[in-house]
């Protein structure tokens, strides 16, 4: 799942693009601990140069300080969530 969103890091990124795929890992990590892949795990296949490294750990980070839920639904608006939490954060630093 990480290497996935390790991938998309091509720096320089496009401006306008950047807070999209930023978000798109955000939903990954997110998906990731909603079915119960570990921290461990997940932080064991961060790839990327420093910064790439630092800003994924964040991330993870996040994700894992929210609760697993187990239904669906619920999964899914946690996934949500963090993909708009992720976004929003992104663009205001930005702007």
């Amino acid at each position: 799942v990480i290497v996935i969103a390790s991938i998309f890091f091509s720096f320089p990124a496009k401006a306008d693009n950047y807070c999209k795929e930023v978000a798109e890992v955000a939903k990954i990590i997110m998906i990731a601990r909603q079915t119960g892949v570990s921290i461990v795990e997940t932080l064991q296949k961060v790839q990327g140069n420093k910064e790439q490294q630092e800003l994924l750990t964040e991330i993870i980070i996040m994700a894992y300080k929210k609760p697993r839920y187990l239904g669906k639904k619920a999964q899914k608006r946690a996934v949500t969530e963090s993909e708009n939490m992720v976004y929003l954060t992104c663009i205001k630093t930005r702007v």
